[in-house]
């Protein structure tokens, strides 16, 4: 790998013209990762690295998908990095995945959509729906690409999914935690991808795992944020049209956030 990239591409360890990872996304079966590296002085750091390899290599033993090695994947990973980066200090946005017959990572600069909405509170929608294997980061992402879909035609940042049951268990590409009036934070405790993002805050905060149906949620709720692997904690201040917080983060939301960044040392890692 030679010279300098806005964007890269690894395609059964050989380096492919740039195709965005939506290219790849609900049109195979197989699984992915998604990561930030930040950009820094020391090199590029990754919270809670640890755990993505740990659960990327659970998925692929579960669908019994071939892998070129978390080793081949680390210095690749590197290696691309070193090239995105040059001289700018910007994080990065890396993906890994794995299918029947081939295997990949692509990597571009980080920018957040969500803009000055994942500190300040974005707004959400209820979707109805379940993904096929909720433990898994599946390609064939059926569920999730709609609703996400429903929540742009919304003007939402994102969807939260209910299940058939009426629980209100994960985002289209998020967990989800919410705050009673006692400030007591729950997440849902079946039919939920295991977030590295929401493993993180539920060591930090103790939040007690149980399901809760939607109903519940938009009665009880004094609080609600999600998290992910790019954006960290980020607060929920609208969920179905109804304001949450005064519409703006609040204090356990804010917790979980300080909690976050301090959280993690054993499992993050720097390449």
């Amino acid at each position: 790998m030679t010279g300098k990239l806005s964007k890269f591409l690894l395609l059964n360890g050989v380096e492919a013209p740039y195709q965005p990872f939506s290219e790849f996304l609900g049109r195979s079966a197989g699984l992915f990762e998604t990561m930030r590296f930040i950009n820094s002085s020391n090199g590029f750091f990754c919270r809670g690295f640890r755990l993505h390899q740990q659960r990327f290599a659970a998925g692929l033993s579960a669908l019994q998908l071939g892998s070129p090695g978390t080793e081949l994947l680390c210095s690749a990973t590197a290696a691309a990095l070193r090239r995105l980066a040059g001289e700018a200090q910007v994080d990065f946005k890396v993906r890994w995945f794995v299918t029947g017959d081939s295997w990949g990572i692509t990597a571009e600069p980080y920018t957040d959509a969500w803009g000055s909405a994942t500190n300040t509170g974005i707004k959400t929608v209820l979707f109805r729906g379940q993904r096929a294997r909720p433990e898994l980061k599946l390609l064939d992402a059926a569920t999730s690409l709609a609703a996400a879909q429903y929540a742009e035609e919304q003007y939402a940042h994102e969807a939260l999914l209910v299940d058939g049951s009426g629980n209100l268990t994960e985002g289209a590409w998020s967990s989800f935690f919410w705050v009673d009036g006692g400030e007591r934070v729950y997440t849902a405790a079946n039919n939920v991808l295991p977030g590295v993002s929401r493993q993180l805050v539920l060591n930090a905060l103790h939040a007690a795992q149980r399901d809760s149906s939607a109903e519940e949620v938009l009665r009880d709720a004094k609080e609600a944020f999600i998290t992910q692997a790019t954006r960290g904690v980020v607060p929920v201040t609208e969920i179905a049209g109804k304001m949450i917080a005064h519409g703006r983060p609040g204090r356990m939301s804010m917790k979980a956030k300080q909690a976050y960044l301090r959280t993690g040392q054993a499992e993050d890692a720097w390449l």
